[in-house]
C-alpha cells in the first residue's frame, strides 16, 4: 500500500509539473500573440497616419487648384460682360488679369469660342482699323475652312459667330479678308469660281448689301 500511496504521488507531481509547463507554454503562446497584434496595430496606425498626413496633404493643392480655376472662370465671366459693352475694355482685362495673352491668335481664339460674347460686338472688334484688331481680323479668318463650299455657303459660314457691323468701312475690311480667304481655299486652276479675290469681293459686299437692303428698308 506504502509503496501505491508512493507511485500515485509520484504520478501525481508529475501529472502538476506537466501542466504547470502547458500552462507556461500557453502563456508564452499568448505573450507572443498579444505581441505580434500590437505589432500588426501599430503598423495599422502607421499606414493609416501616413495615408491621412498623405490625404491631408494632396487636399490643400487640389483646394488651391480649384479655387484658381473657380476664380478664373468668375475673372473670365467679368470679362464678357465688359466685352459685350466695350470690347476692348473686355479684352484688356483679360490681358491685365493674365487669362490672355497680348497675342492677335489667342484673341481670335477667344472669340470663335466664347458663346455668351455679344456677336454684333464681335463684328465691331474685327472691323477695327486698329493693327493689333487687323491681326485678330486675319488670324480669325484665316482660321475659317471654305474649301469645296458654294460661295453662298461659305458667305453664311463666314457670318455665323458674328453680326456685320454697322458702318461701311468696317464691313468693307471683313469682306476684303473673306474674299481672299475664299479664292486661297478655292483657287481658280483647281475649279474654283473666281480668277482673283477681286470678284469674290465684289460678289460678296453686293450680296451683303443686298440682304441689308431685304431687312432694312
Amino acid at each position: 500500500v506504502m509503496t501505491s500511496l508512493i507511485t500515485w504521488c509520484s504520478v501525481l507531481k508529475k501529472g502538476e509539473e506537466d501542466a504547470a509547463r502547458t500552462r507556461e507554454r500557453k502563456e508564452s503562446q499568448d505573450r507572443s500573440l498579444d505581441d505580434d497584434n500590437a505589432s500588426r496595430h501599430s503598423d495599422d496606425v502607421g499606414r493609416a497616419g501616413a495615408s491621412s498626413s498623405s490625404s491631408t496633404t494632396n487636399r490643400p493643392a487640389f483646394s488651391q487648384q480649384f479655387n484658381l480655376q473657380r476664380e478664373r472662370r468668375a475673372l473670365t465671366e467679368k470679362a464678357i460682360l465688359l466685352f459685350n459693352r466695350k470690347p476692348k475694355k473686355g479684352i484688356k482685362f483679360l490681358e491685365d488679369h493674365g487669362i490672355l495673352q497680348k497675342d492677335a491668335k489667342a484673341v481670335a481664339e477667344f472669340l470663335k469660342t466664347h458663346k455668351k460674347l455679344d456677336k454684333t460686338q464681335i463684328g465691331e472688334y474685327l472691323g477695327e482699323d486698329k493693327d493689333f484688331n487687323k491681326e485678330v481680323r486675319y488670324k480669325y479668318i484665316e482660321d475659317l475652312d471654305f474649301t469645296g463650299m458654294q460661295f453662298d455657303e461659305a458667305l453664311r459660314y463666314f457670318l455665323k459667330d458674328f453680326r456685320l457691323p454697322g458702318e461701311g468701312q468696317k464691313i468693307d475690311r471683313l469682306v476684303v479678308k473673306f474674299a481672299d480667304q475664299y479664292t486661297t481655299n478655292n483657287p481658280f486652276n483647281r475649279g474654283g469660281k473666281f480668277r482673283t479675290a477681286d470678284g469674290a469681293y465684289v460678289l460678296a459686299y453686293a450680296t451683303i448689301m443686298l440682304h441689308t437692303d431685304l431687312h432694312n428698308p
